[in-house]
């Protein structure tokens, strides 16, 4: 039982450790829109979603 808890810990942890590509803004655009969607570096929350709002509105 103990090595379940400190697998399933470990899955986790590491998860929530993993990084994406550095970040690297696109070309401006005249027709298009660009939004960036972006989480802050922590190890709090990791695994939480964060919400979108658009015009203020959830």
């Amino acid at each position: 039982m103990k090595k379940l808890f400190l697998l399933i810990l470990v899955v986790i942890v590491s998860g929530c450790a993993a990084s994406g590509p550095v970040f690297s803004p696109l070309p401006a655009s005249e027709t298009r829109a660009t939004v960036y969607i972006y989480r802050p570096k922590t190890v709090v929350n990791c695994c939480v979603s964060p919400e979108l709002f658009v015009n203020e509105k959830k």
